[in-house]
């Protein structure tokens, strides 16, 4: 179970059983009150389900390896199955069909890069990729955001847009002003993308925080 400061809250979980597959998978119950008596051990006070504001769940696709091989194995997959998911390999699996397709499954969010580089390389190096294709270069690319990314961003942004210091009109609209926790949730979301934002936000007159005491403002849904 894991912990991890939210927004002025706390993302609790996480569990792991088997389930039917369907577009809407919701928490259950006893999902719900296992990660509460889990962190009333830990914690050692009672967590109440009163103080779950929301719960949610998705479904993570898992490889099922005889050999239980990590990342990279090039065994075929077949179905899970039964009701034990604890042997089953958490990494992803590439394998290849009799008919030559290349495949890769399981894996999760957080390493989507990794699993597109393993699958990059090895069509190189198989030969189904041109053999002057170069090795697969995610490694060095950096997300949307991260271009002109610097520690310091939030405290530059904070500082042109320093609240209280709003006077006058930008557009027809009040001139923006930021306070701290809103420039870093920005630059934090954003990175280097934040001024488009917060050009969102002056243009439009969408300053104002999206949600009563979060540092969301209402610019990020038209971003």
């Amino acid at each position: 179970v894991f912990m991890l400061p939210f927004q002025g809250a706390v993302i609790a979980g996480t569990t792991d059983a088997p389930c039917p597959v369907t577009t809407r998978p919701r928490a259950s119950d006893a999902e719900v009150a296992f990660i509460l008596s889990t962190l009333s051990d830990y914690l050692g006070v009672r967590v109440p389900p009163s103080d779950v504001l929301s719960a949610w769940s998705g479904i993570r696709p898992l490889a099922h390896v005889p050999s239980a091989n990590a990342a990279g194995s090039k065994q075929a997959v077949s179905g899970g199955g039964g009701g034990d998911t604890a042997s089953i390999v958490r990494d992803h699996v590439i394998f290849t069909d009799p008919d030559g397709l290349l495949n890769v499954t399981g894996g999760k969010w957080t390493t989507y890069r990794r699993m597109a580089e393993d699958v990059v390389n090895d069509a190189v190096a198989s030969g189904r990729l041109p053999l002057s294709t170069r090795p697969c270069l995610t490694s060095d690319l950096k997300l949307l955001g991260a271009q002109s990314y610097r520690p310091s961003l939030a405290a530059e942004l904070a500082q042109h847009y320093r609240a209280g210091a709003g006077a006058g009109t930008q557009g027809g609209h009040a001139r923006l002003s930021l306070d701290t926790a809103t420039a870093e949730h920005l630059a934090h979301a954003y990175g280097d993308r934040a001024h488009m934002v917060l050009g969102i936000a002056e243009r439009q007159g969408l300053g104002a925080p999206l949600v009563r005491g979060l540092p969301v403002m209402e610019a990020e849904v038209v971003h």
